[in-house]
């Protein structure tokens, strides 16, 4: 059975077996969906009524470990934002890193002039109480690189990044994916990932 490209819903070809579990994925992942774009428009809206600008887009709270957060654009129109704004607070084993789905090569800029290569948009480590505290805004979302400015509390206090996709990859920005930097490593249970979009 074949998958569609956004969401992974099943496209079934004539010889396929059509199962259940296959209907129920499938209406679960479109209520999903058109749940969260509703929620989106719904926030703009009301932004753009009260005239608070800044527009909360998506909040995922942990209840258990995970290995990996994954917050999901594909539903949403990202147009009417000048840039995104990525709060995530998280024990985990290892370093918080933040990524793009398929990247894993990044540019790291530093204060002082050169760059180094990285795997991470933007990362944490434990630091305050135990939990990692990452801020981020991404901007130059439309076209490579993917820029991302972010604020840590990798050092005891508190470290400015700047990191870009590799030049010459153009991702779409439809997902932001939080993980351990550890391989096998767990997000831990009551991590907070939040994302803000600024209207034009």
């Amino acid at each position: 059975m074949r998958q569609t490209t956004n969401y992974q819903l099943p496209s079934w070809d004539s010889d396929d077996r059509i199962l259940r579990t296959d209907f129920n994925d499938l209406t679960e992942k479109t209520d999903t969906a058109l749940a969260d774009n509703a929620a989106a428009i719904a926030a703009e809206t009301e932004a753009r009524e009260t005239g608070d600008l800044y527009v909360k887009l998506a909040e995922i709270i942990t209840t258990e470990d995970e290995e990996q957060i994954s917050i999901n654009m594909r539903s949403m129109d990202m147009t009417p934002y000048l840039y995104l704004d990525v709060l995530a607070e998280s024990a985990c084993d290892g370093e918080l890193w933040m990524q793009l789905p398929g990247l894993s090569n990044y540019t790291e800029l530093s204060l002082g002039g050169g760059s180094a290569s990285v795997e991470y948009l933007a990362k944490a480590a434990p630091n305050n109480g135990g939990k990692a505290l990452l801020c981020g805004r991404i901007y130059d979302r439309t076209t490579a690189p993917v820029h991302c400015l972010s604020i840590d509390s990798s050092t005891g206090g508190f470290y400015i990044r700047d990191c870009y996709s590799v030049f010459g990859t153009v991702p779409t920005l439809y997902e932001l994916i939080f993980r351990s930097s550890t391989t096998g490593g767990k997000l831990k249970a009551g991590g907070k990932f939040i994302l803000h979009g600024m209207l034009k």
